[in-house]
């Protein structure tokens, strides 16, 4: 004769619930909370195997280094490997997570290192809210020349991207096209 469970195991992710410490006690103490793990492990599993909008939306944004600025400042800060790992942990925790790239130069070496949010297909530069004046008069992070400055600069870009700003400015959903 069947278990009760057993008629469930299609539709839930017992692997993942059985490798669960607690998992053969409490199938043998209480279907229900057994239910409950395999239920909790499935959800769990779709939540994060699916990178959701945020990813989705991250996905029209770059994030630019110039590296111009890198060759000429001596000694410079380089922004690329904070930039990846924020990406990375961005990422794995759901986040927008905008892919990291170099750029030629930007145009303002004096000021580097730089770095650069960037939309879409053209690679349109975005100005994001936080950035200084400067920084918004050359649409770009600059003089990024420490590790507080290059998570800075992600952040400000990842939230820019999350909500979907664009070169353009803000999308305004009050408006209707026609």
């Amino acid at each position: 004769q069947d278990q009760p469970l057993d008629s469930l195991r299609p539709f839930v992710a017992l692997p993942v619930a059985m490798s669960h410490p607690t998992a053969g006690a409490c199938r043998r103490q209480s279907p229900l909370a057994f239910l409950m793990l395999a239920a909790t492990a499935a959800v769990t599993k779709v939540l994060t195997s699916n990178p959701g909008p945020a990813a989705a939306q991250a996905s029209n944004y770059r994030i630019r280094v110039c590296e111009k600025c890198m060759g000429r400042k001596a000694g410079g800060f380089n922004p690329m490997p904070t930039l990846l790992e924020m990406k990375g942990e961005a990422a794995a925790a759901g986040w927008p997570a905008p892919e990291v790239e170099w750029q030629d130069c930007m145009g303002g070496c004096a000021l580097g290192p730089n770095v650069r949010l960037v939309e879409g297909p053209y690679a349109l530069p975005v100005v994001v809210e936080g950035m200084e004046a400067i920084e918004q008069t050359y649409k770009a992070f600059v003089q990024v020349s420490n590790e507080q400055q290059a998570q800075r600069a992600f952040g400000l870009a990842s939230r820019a991207a999350a909500a979907g700003i664009t070169a353009a400015g803000p999308k305004d959903s009050s408006k209707v096209d026609g």
